[in-house]
């Protein structure tokens, strides 16, 4: 993450990160990631369209 932002140092990216954000990266990570019902319904890298899955049920 760091090297697609500019930063070479990863020990320099993490403090200032922790700095601007007040958690660490891997806290901000799990704290803000997506639930994986939104994660799997998200397009592929490809670009084409996925269809959800229905929940079971």
């Amino acid at each position: 993450m760091c090297r697609e932002v500019g930063y070479e140092d990863v020990a320099s990216f993490r403090r200032l990160f922790r700095k601007q954000a007040g958690v660490s990266p891997k806290d901000y990570r799990r704290k803000f990631q997506l639930p994986d019902y939104v994660a799997e319904a998200r397009p592929p890298a490809s670009g084409k369209p996925v269809r959800p899955r229905r929940a079971a049920g």
